[in-house]
C-alpha cells in the first residue's frame, strides 16, 4: 500500500463527544514531534504500534499525518494489514487542553495520535489532563466551568439580540426588559391591524371595480337601445355578457330601420300607419300589425322592399 493511502485525517474542527471543537491553529506540535508515538484506540496499556510522520495542517482546519507501523511488533503488523485492507481508515487525536472559549478548545497541546475502529465512538477524541490521565466530560466541564461558559455564551447572544431590538424599535439605549416586549407586542398589533386595513382594502377596490364593469356594461347596452340595435326589453340579458362580448355583437349588428326611417314611396295611395308604427321594425310590424304591412305592400311597394332589406339584408321575394 502506498503511503498516500496511510495518510489519515486524524483532527478538523467539527464537534467532538465532549461537545467541543478544536480549534486546530491553536494546536502545540512542539513536545509530540519529538515523540509522535501511534497507538492504538488511546490505549496506553498497550505498546505504540507504530510513529506518525508528515504531519500537516490544511485547509478547513484538518490535520492529517502518514502512519507508519512498527513491522515487528505483531499487533501493530495485524492492525498494519487491517488499514491496508481498508477495515480501519480512522485515526484521532490525544490532547491536553489549555483553553476553552465556548465550544472551542483554543490551545492545546497534541499528546499522541491512536489509530481507531470507530471515528464516531467515545474513545475517538480524547482529552488528557496534566498529568496524562484521560479527562472524563465531568472533569473538563469542571475544570475549565464550561456551564458558566456556555451561560455566559447565552447572555451575551441574549443582550446581542437585545441591542438589536432596541435599535430596530427605535427605544432608549437604556429601555427595560418590559419596554421591549411592550414594543414588540404593540408592533405586532400595528401588523395585525395594517394586514385587516389591508384586505379590506382590496375588498373595496375589488367592489369598486366591478361597479364600474358593471356601469360600462350598461352603458354599452343602453347604446345599443337607443341605436335601436336591440330593444329595451332585452337589456337584461344583454347585461349578463361581458364587456368584451358585448362590444363585438353591437360593433356587428345593425341598426334596426323602424318604418319612419324609410321614405313613402310613389304607390297607388299610402294607408294610414297604425299608432306607434313609424317606430317599428319590419319583424315587430309583422308581428303586431300584419294586416298593415299587407296593405304597404299593396299599396307601396317601394317602401315595403326598403323595410324588409333593411331588417333581413335581402330583398323580398316576388309573390
Amino acid at each position: 500500500m502506498s503511503k498516500d493511502k496511510r495518510r489519515f485525517l486524524v483532527s478538523d474542527e467539527s464537534k467532538n463527544v465532549y461537545g467541543l471543537r478544536l480549534k486546530s491553529d491553536g494546536g502545540d506540535f512542539g513536545q509530540f514531534r519529538k515523540n509522535p508515538v501511534m497507538l492504538y484506540n488511546h490505549d496506553e496499556d498497550r505498546p505504540p504500534i507504530g510513529r506518525w510522520t508528515e504531519l500537516k495542517t490544511g485547509d478547513g482546519g484538518k490535520i492529517t499525518a502518514e502512519a507508519e507501523f512498527d513491522g515487528k511488533d505483531e499487533f501493530a503488523r495485524k492492525i498494519e494489514d487491517k488499514v491496508d485492507d481498508g477495515y480501519i481508515r480512522m485515526a484521532s487525536v490525544g490532547v491536553i487542553p489549555q483553553e476553552i472559549e465556548g465550544e472551542w478548545v483554543t490551545k492545546w497541546t497534541l499528546r499522541e495520535i491512536s489509530v481507531v475502529p470507530f471515528g464516531g465512538n467515545q474513545n475517538a477524541f480524547v482529552l488528557y489532563d496534566d498529568k496524562g490521565n484521560v479527562m472524563n466530560l465531568s472533569a473538563v466541564t469542571e475544570k475549565f466551568d464550561l456551564k458558566n461558559n456556555k451561560r455566559q455564551m447565552s447572555d451575551e447572544k441574549t443582550n446581542t439580540l437585545k441591542v438589536t431590538l432596541v435599535a430596530g424599535l427605535e427605544l432608549s439605549d437604556g429601555a427595560s426588559d418590559g419596554e421591549v416586549i411592550k414594543s414588540v407586542l404593540k408592533l405586532n398589533a400595528d401588523n395585525v391591524k395594517m394586514k385587516a386595513e389591508l384586505e379590506t382594502l382590496k375588498a373595496e377596490k375589488a367592489e369598486a371595480k366591478k361597479a364600474l364593469e358593471l356601469k360600462d356594461r350598461e352603458a354599452l347596452v343602453d347604446k345599443a337601445i337607443a341605436d335601436r340595435k336591440i330593444t329595451a326589453g332585452s337589456k337584461e340579458t344583454y347585461m349578463k355578457l361581458s364587456d368584451a362580448d358585448l362590444k363585438n355583437i353591437f360593433e356587428t349588428m345593425p341598426a334596426v330601420v323602424n318604418l319612419g326611417d324609410v321614405p313613402q314611396g310613389g304607390g297607388d295611395g299610402n294607408p294610414g300607419a297604425p299608432e306607434g308604427a313609424k317606430n317599428m321594425g319590419f319583424a315587430e310590424l309583422s308581428q303586431k300589425h300584419p294586416d298593415y304591412l299587407e296593405k304597404l305592400k299593396l299599396n307601396d311597394s317601394a317602401r315595403f322592399n326598403a323595410l324588409y332589406k333593411a331588417e333581413y339584408g335581402v330583398e323580398p321575394k316576388s309573390a
